[in-house]
């Protein structure tokens, strides 16, 4: 069996369009495509809240799922208050020096 030794420019070329295709339908959809990967991270995270949760007997057995769902949701809304509080206080104590 005899290997080529030239490159295949066929599918180099078939390689790169792809390439330069997939990183301009990036480039100009990012601000279509964020928002998707944004609820897809938000997904995942309330889904291993959820399941943290249900690792609790009681509340596995007697919590329905939107209660489970709701919890998340409001611990994930606490946290980013908790993370941007101190940096807006800092951020108005920086600009509005008296």
């Amino acid at each position: 069996m005899q290997t080529n030794k030239y490159i295949d420019f066929k599918s180099l070329a078939g390689i790169l369009f792809v390439f330069m295709a997939t990183v301009y339908i990036l480039i100009i959809g990012k601000d279509l495509i964020m928002p998707f990967v944004f609820a897809l991270l938000l997904w995942l995270i309330v889904k291993q809240i959820r399941l943290f949760m249900n690792r609790i007997g009681f509340v596995k057995n007697k919590v329905p799922e939107w209660v489970k769902n709701l919890i998340s949701f409001l611990l994930i809304l606490q946290a980013l208050n908790f993370e941007s509080t101190p940096k807006s206080d800092f951020i108005y104590n920086v600009l509005y020096i008296k």
